[in-house]
């Protein structure tokens, strides 16, 4: 029989604590615990969260698995938008500041304790408020040059990007983009296609996915897909589906997007050419939100035909500590 060292080609090491930056299949004895272990990949995989309040849709977010932000939005049934804010702890969700005003179809971007809410429908009617977020209060800041709601947002509060959108009446789909400061907004290049409630990515504002959507002039759903790289949009390779309302973590070149129309629990990962399925969620719904990265996300809120307060948390941990054991 074949020894450790023989397949390997590394001699099993004795260490007092777990190495860190690990390789699949690296073996060493923990003198500590007294436990032979073993760095084992493990499958990527979504699972339950805490629930969040109120059976929330078309709601926005921004921070990261353990430390999200969930803000405004629509009660599903019936529909009605939203002052609320939420915010995640990793197991559950605790009440924040007051959005100063119902909104809900706007766009989230930033951190906990640093995030941007911008544009929205507020009242039924289109708005291109911007509030930012400390941590514990809202305070109203610039804003935008075009009113509209169902945009996509990427980036952070000092560094925002904002795109498409629409509003009615009359029925108006917008190409719009625009950048924020931190201070306030500027019109930049445009989509190459006005579109709505169109599918996003982008932990900056300077590597950014826009996916699918409602187009003009009879809301026919699309699966192409623009990035942009801080100064104009770039076609890219579609979206295996016509999708719209669909969220997502990581930039162009390395992004996750999951919960597209209609109802889906797919997920994709996009390397900057191709996209390549990921693992399922356990409930499909479209207009949710987002949290995370893309090895580390946070999917809550949406519709899934009939409400829901979901929330699943994805881990893609390529290489994790394992204790070896005789069964």
């Amino acid at each position: 029989m074949s020894s450790y060292k023989e397949i390997s080609g590394l001699k099993i090491k004795e260490v007092s604590s777990d190495p860190s930056n690990l390789n699949e299949g690296e073996m060493w004895y923990n003198s500590t615990s007294g436990t032979l272990k073993v760095a084992q990949t493990v499958a990527a995989a979504w699972s339950s969260g805490g629930a969040l309040p109120g059976n929330r849709t078309y709601v926005g977010g921004a921070g990261t698995q353990t430390a999200a932000l969930a803000f405004g939005g629509a009660l599903n049934p019936p529909g009605t938008a939203q002052t609320g804010t939420f915010e995640y702890g990793g197991t559950s969700w605790t009440t924040g500041g007051v959005l100063p005003a119902a909104s809900d179809l706007s766009g989230g971007m930033g951190t906990q304790t640093a995030a941007l809410k911008s544009f929205g429908r507020s009242g039924g009617s289109k708005t291109a408020e911007a509030f930012e977020y400390n941590g514990s209060s809202w305070s109203a800041h610039g804003d935008g040059g075009t009113a509209r709601w169902g945009i996509g947002s990427a980036g952070t509060q000092t560094a925002g990007l904002a795109f498409g959108g629409f509003s009615t009446p009359p029925h108006t789909w917008y190409n719009n983009t625009e950048t924020y400061n931190g201070s306030s907004w500027a019109e930049v290049a445009n989509l190459s296609t006005a579109r709505s409630q169109v599918g996003f990515l982008g932990d900056t504002s300077t590597s950014v996915l826009c996916v699918g959507g409602e187009t003009p002039p009879s809301f026919g759903v699309v699966n192409t897909v623009e990035s942009w790289n801080g100064s104009a949009w770039t076609g890219e390779t579609n979206y295996p589906a016509t999708t719209q309302g669909g969220v997502g973590t990581g930039s162009e070149s390395d992004g996750f997007f999951f919960t597209p129309s209609p109802n889906s629990t797919n997920s994709f990962s996009y390397n900057g050419s191709a996209w390549s399925a990921g693992a399922s969620l356990a409930t499909g719904r479209q207009n949710g939100s987002r949290a995370g990265t893309n090895s580390s996300a946070l999917a809550f809120g949406g519709n899934d035909g009939s409400g829901g307060n979901f929330v699943e948390e994805y881990s893609s941990a390529p290489v994790q500590i394992k204790t070896v054991t005789t069964s």
